[in-house]
């Protein structure tokens, strides 16, 4: 999920607090809810570093509640308040949450860092949900011109039925299809871009959990291995591999004097499936002449 949705969920809850009489609990609650996203800072040393760590240590479960203590301490300071447990539980509920709703979406996280370094995914929305951000938009709507304290009750509910939806819808698919991956749409919440098949020819398409139906299929014949080498000798093909999930050689262009290498990841449709596509370019001799990803 982007920092913007984060930002307003932590506001929601500010709102909510604030309507319990309880505004340090909001204030503490929004902080939980943007810090993880504070790994921005990676973008200092480019885009692709930033991409190869997000989500990783700042949005470890088990680092939660320390890495809560630590944002705690100089909010209590700048407040000239002692140690209140009602602000450190606040804290953390905004961390959990920004976790586990990440945890939910299609970029995987280091759930278990430090102890485990493997990242994980349900895949149950995709980082941008349209759905879920106009939940989200109508929870404002309806705070400020209608009943504020309904809105409370209301707003958590709806948001968790959601959620708890598409993860049942995934699952579903994942039971009817057994495919690589079924990575949903950002706007049909019905919607699941699929890729199955095996080494000898990969198949993607969209699925309706509704209709059953299949559409927009396109099919991916694999390559010969020695472009697949080829691709492997390019830093940026190496790193923007470790950064997608199905990162492969899809398109070879060969002339008298250069060799043009495209490389797709092939588990996301989404963006018009152009995010992570990569170009590279060799001479005859597989000397790399250019390397160019769009991330």
């Amino acid at each position: 999920m982007d920092i913007i949705h984060h930002t307003l969920i932590g506001g929601a809850g500010l709102s909510i607090a604030a309507e319990l009489n309880q505004p340090l609990l909001g204030v503490a609650f929004i902080v939980g809810s943007i810090s993880p996203d504070l790994d921005v800072i990676f973008m200092f040393f480019g885009k692709r570093f930033y991409l190869r760590n997000h989500q990783g240590i700042t949005h470890s479960l088990i680092l939660a509640p320390l890495f809560s203590i630590f944002l705690c301490l100089p909010l209590l300071w700048l407040l000239n308040l002692e140690w209140n447990w009602l602000i450190y539980l606040g804290m953390l509920a905004g961390l959990v949450i920004h976790i586990t709703l990440d945890w939910f979406n299609t970029f995987r996280i280091a759930l278990f860092y430090p102890f485990i370094k493997k990242r994980y995914s349900l895949d149950a929305m995709f980082f941008i949900d349209s759905v879920l951000l106009a939940f989200t938009a109508a929870f404002y709507l309806f705070y400020i011109y209608m009943d504020a304290k309904a809105m409370g009750y209301i707003y958590p509910v709806i948001f968790t039925v959601y959620c708890t939806s598409k993860l049942y819808l995934h699952k579903k698919v994942i039971n009817q299809l057994n495919p690589l991956y079924a990575i949903p749409s950002s706007i049909n919440p019905f919607e699941f871009y699929i890729l199955e098949g095996n080494d000898d020819l990969l198949c993607g398409y969209l699925y309706s959990v509704i209709s059953n139906k299949r559409h927009d299929k396109i099919n991916f014949h694999p390559v010969d291995m020695k472009f697949q080498e080829l691709a492997e000798t390019s830093n940026v093909f190496r790193e923007i591999k470790l950064i997608t999930r199905a990162l492969t050689v899809t398109e070879v262009l060969e002339t008298d004097t250069k060799i043009t290498i495209i490389a797709s990841d092939l588990a996301v449709r989404n963006f018009g499936g152009e995010f992570a596509k990569t170009t590279l370019t060799f001479d005859n001799h597989g000397n790399l002449l250019n390397e160019l990803a769009n991330i």
